[in-house]
């Protein structure tokens, strides 16, 4: 009896992949077509990988860039420097109290 089901497996998948061919609705295909139409080549990946990257690398040179200045700012020979921090927060208290 296992033999025979095996003989009969085979020619069950052919009748089985074309029944489901033909049973298939309208509204299955226009899915199936809406679905292979939406799909995203490979390359169109790889540029969008590839300009996040280089978004991604200029935001970090920009930051690189920022926090050199504030290091400057509130650093002076390797040490911190108190007078721009003072100035700092009075500047912002007297724009808290202008607006």
């Amino acid at each position: 009896m296992l033999l025979k089901n095996k003989e009969t497996s085979g020619s069950d998948v052919k009748e089985s992949s074309s029944t489901t061919e033909s049973s298939m609705t309208d509204e299955e295909k226009a899915m199936e077509e809406v679905l292979s139409a939406s799909e995203v080549s490979s390359s169109d990946k790889s540029d969008s990988s590839n300009s996040f990257y280089e978004m991604f690398s200029t935001i970090k040179e920009s930051f690189g860039t920022f926090f050199g200045r504030l290091d400057g700012f509130f650093k002076t020979d390797s040490k911190i420097n108190y007078k721009a921090p003072l100035i700092a927060l009075v500047v912002s208290i007297l724009l808290f109290f202008l607006l």
